[in-house]
């Protein structure tokens, strides 16, 4: 239909009291829910517990070289929460190799021992891709700490 000829009542019938009321409260529905991202993305970035995530996710920083050229010091690290039993050979994980430390290793799993020693406990044996030797130590889920998978990473921008 031309707009020539439409009737003024339908020319105002998108602009009535109802549709002014329906912006208006998608207005403010817009403006909270941008609002909520941005105050949740800022406490999840200043927060210093190293158990935070979001959405399941949970991100570090790699602080040594022992996983180059995989990950370069500076890289951030997000890993998901996976069972030990999903976690293979070759995989990279993230862990904490100390009940009482703060610090997180992300190592590929070179050796992986369901029910070690009888004990019905899946074990990780684990090797940093640049360094020479195994690590000294297992991994196993019974440590307290769940083993997140590796999914991505993102890091520093470097030069040319």
């Amino acid at each position: 239909m031309d707009e020539s000829m439409m009737t003024e009542q339908e020319q105002t019938q998108g602009s009535g009291a109802g549709y002014r009321v329906f912006r208006i409260i998608r207005s403010i529905f817009i403006y909270v829910l941008a609002a909520a991202i941005i105050i949740a993305a800022l406490l999840f970035a200043s927060s210093t517990t190293p158990d935070k995530s979001l959405f399941g996710y949970r991100y570090y920083t790699v602080l040594t070289p022992s996983m180059e050229p995989t990950y370069h010091v500076g890289d951030m690290v997000f890993v998901k929460i996976e069972k030990a039993d999903v976690i293979n050979v070759g995989d990279v994980i993230t862990f904490n190799p100390s009940s009482d430390g703060d610090a997180y290793l992300t190592h590929r799993v070179t050796e992986k021992l369901p029910d070690y020693q009888g004990s019905g406990v899946t074990c990780f044996r684990t090797k940093g891709d640049a360094n020479d030797s195994e690590d000294s130590f297992l991994i196993d889920e019974a440590s307290g700490e769940p083993i997140p998978h590796r999914r991505g990473r993102c890091g520093y921008q470097r030069g040319v």
